[in-house]
């Protein structure tokens, strides 16, 4: 079978950039996600109609972060901004994909533990630069779990519409095809800037 797997998972990465120092606002973070997440599925929709939604926000996002990050003016800014933007897109293919496919029946150990091992110094780059700690990232993670939901389902039925599978199947494709997945699923490559911005100094 030809893998089709996109993993557009920065749709709401660069929103948890200040969460380090304002995460206690919840009601005010979830809704900025909720109006940026909204404006980007606007703005797909009317500069790509001819894309599948899916890819054109994942387009649209990664557009509006390097966009975000490039508009900061110091090397510290930068940086943490791309580590708010590093979180979520940690949280939401370390944890949230975990958890849709374990509602799906499907164990994808081999894919986290590896997408984990990939992005060991990426993550303690990035909390460090947030100044977070374990629990931040946990309160963090629920807080914009409803919104991580969405962006996982959408991920996960697109995979599986282009594969011809079902949900399960979608997430068992993932589990079993770990070593060809993996180069493309890396930070550096999905998301060059971010990665710049946040290894800047290592």
């Amino acid at each position: 079978m030809k893998i089709l797997i996109t993993m557009v998972s920065l749709a709401l990465a660069y929103f948890t950039v200040q969460f380090g120092m304002d995460y206690y606002r919840e009601y005010a973070v979830v809704k900025s996600v909720d109006a940026e997440i909204q404006a980007l599925r606007e703005d797909a929709r009317k500069n790509n109609p001819d894309q599948p939604e899916v890819i054109a926000v994942h387009d649209a996002a990664k557009k509006k972060t390097a966009e975000n990050i490039n508009a900061k003016t110091s090397v510290i800014e930068k940086q943490k901004t791309a580590a708010g933007n590093f979180i979520g897109f940690y949280l939401v293919n370390y944890r949230q994909r975990a958890e849709f496919c374990r509602d799906q029946g499907v164990d994808i150990s081999p894919f986290i533990q590896a997408f984990a091992e990939s992005h060991t110094d990426e993550y303690s780059m990035a909390v460090k630069a947030i100044s977070a700690a374990a629990s931040d990232v946990d309160k963090l993670y629920d807080m914009l779990k409803p919104q991580l939901v969405t962006v996982i389902e959408q991920d996960m039925t697109y995979i599986a519409k282009q594969n011809e599978v079902s949900l399960a199947e979608a997430c068992q494709l993932i589990s079993d095809n770990v070593s060809i997945l993996m180069p493309d699923m890396h930070i550096s490559v999905m998301q060059p800037v971010v990665y710049k911005a946040l290894m800047a100094g290592s």
